[in-house]
């Protein structure tokens, strides 16, 4: 309810965090996008 990002080692060997949205390793799956965030993340579809 109150998360507002995420942010991930970048020595993590699964995951990744772009302006605190979680992807996976690569940036190409979104995982968990902070219900409590105010910024967009840029999403190339």
């Amino acid at each position: 309810k109150n998360l507002k990002k995420i942010v991930v080692d970048e020595s993590n060997p699964n995951y990744s965090s772009v302006d605190g949205v979680l992807f996976d390793k690569y940036g190409a799956v979104l995982i968990h996008y902070p219900s409590s965030s105010k910024s967009l993340p840029r999403l190339s579809i």
